[in-house]
């Protein structure tokens, strides 16, 4: 079983909740026309997407409760992430990329629809432009998930637009947003750009500095993560490997080609670091082993709150309101296509050496998407959360045994020295 796609594949679980929960806390600049375009420039616009370089305008349906959910995904040389958007239950998604034409040429278009299952085809016409068109259908334990896919060729690139969604109404909506595309050789006059209250979108812009990315990475020392500014440290398990931070980004980025390839043909994903900030990576056995089974994975995250607005962290174990609504946001968003639940979130607060914290636990079903190639892994995952000073802090745990993530559980986290319990079983 290849490690590192599945090590990366948890990793992108959290980050995917995080990166869709980061926007409601950003704010774009005004727009402005620029001289020096690139492929990610473009603009959000009152009801409409326009892509500055490409040329094209999409219009958003009024009523689909779609919200930018990452501003921080980037392709690999010959492919660049536009924009996506994500219903407000995030079940519902679009992603729109534009990949360099290649050796391919003029049949590149038609593979990117076909994507790695080499789905039937079919060329229709959008706006004088030609387009080929992709449609599959899955059934899982949330309902039928249905993918399109629109891939056309466009100033040297191939523009492609991804429809994932368990709701045949969202699909259909999005379908006649990309079938009303509007193309243009020249921009809108800046009076335009004004007067549809347009904002600034580049994903590819490099990100202002934030709070979170100030906070200190901690030290490791006797097998044990350190972290004074947040005043805990964490006992790593004895025998599993640690991953420094460029590791972590090499394996991101592996994993992310992997769980998004179907719809999502070779988008990667990188962490934003407006919101979040990842503090440990471990495994059960190093990257590089050949193993036939999933290898378990330690992961733990900080998050600043402050980019959910309305959701506290919960004042006492009784506070269940509070409780519900950081379960609730975690529950919703650390869905991807390729897990299914398996059975219900179980939720408990409990008091840890004077500390609240959370757990939330369910068990899944990972499903291995690889071309002609499908393998499925039954997963138990224990989510821990408590409040660090400004910050929140995630433990999370994922194994396909019992008796390991057990011992995950047990693991020791102290508090500026005093150890504190481990969450009963």
């Amino acid at each position: 079983m290849r490690l590192s796609m599945r090590v990366a594949i948890i990793t992108l679980l959290v980050l995917f909740w995080v990166a869709v929960v980061r926007s409601f806390g950003q704010s774009s600049p005004p727009a402005k026309i620029s001289q020096s375009a690139v492929p990610e420039s473009g603009f959000l616009c009152s009801g409409k997407y326009t892509n500055a370089f490409l040329g094209f305008s999409l219009p958003l349906p009024k009523d689909g409760d779609l919200k930018v959910f990452s501003d921080s995904l980037k392709g690999p040389a010959l492919s660049r992430f536009l924009v996506s958007f994500a219903s407000g239950n995030g079940k519902n998604t679009l992603v729109i990329t534009a990949k360099t034409l290649g050796i391919e040429g003029e049949h590149q278009a038609q593979y990117e629809a076909a994507g790695p299952e080499e789905l039937g085809t079919k060329k229709i016409q959008i706006a004088g432009n030609t387009f080929w068109r992709s449609e599959s259908n899955r059934k899982t334990r949330d309902g039928e998930l249905q993918s399109l896919t629109f891939a056309t060729e466009r100033k040297g690139h191939v523009l492609a637009f991804y429809i994932v969604s368990f709701d045949a109404k969202f699909t259909a909506q999005m379908e006649r947003s990309v079938q009303a595309l509007v193309f243009f050789d020249e921009m809108p006059p800046q009076k335009e750009l004004d007067e549809a209250n347009c904002k600034v979108y580049n994903p590819s812009l490099p990100e202002s500095s934030s709070r979170i990315s100030r906070l200190s990475d901690g030290v490791f020392a006797n097998h044990a993560y350190y972290n004074s500014e947040l005043g805990f440290h964490y006992q790593i398990p004895d025998g599993w490997t640690i991953y420094d931070k460029a590791t972590q980004e090499g394996l991101s980025g592996a994993g992310t080609q992997f769980i998004w390839r179907s719809p999502f043909a070779e988008s990667e994903h990188t962490a934003g670091t407006q919101c979040t900030k990842n503090l440990l990576l471990a495994t059960q056995y190093a990257d590089g082993m050949r193993l036939d089974r999933f290898n378990s994975v330690a992961l733990v995250i900080a998050v600043d709150p402050g980019c959910l607005p309305g959701v506290n962290f919960p004042a006492s174990v009784e506070d269940r309101q509070a409780i519900q609504r950081i379960a609730g946001a975690i529950t919703i968003y650390f869905k991807t296509p390729s897990m299914n639940a398996t059975g219900p979130a179980k939720v408990r607060a409990f008091n840890n050496a004077g500390r609240v914290m959370l757990e939330i636990s369910q068990p899944f079903s990972l499903l291995e998407n690889a071309p002609r190639n499908a393998a499925t892994d039954n997963l138990r995952t224990s989510l821990l959360l408590m409040q660090a000073g400004d910050y929140w802090v995630i433990w999370m745990f994922a194994s396909d045994s019992d008796a390991t993530l057990e011992k995950l559980r047990a693991t020791k986290i102290f508090f500026n020295d005093t150890p504190g319990g481990s969450p009963s079983p």
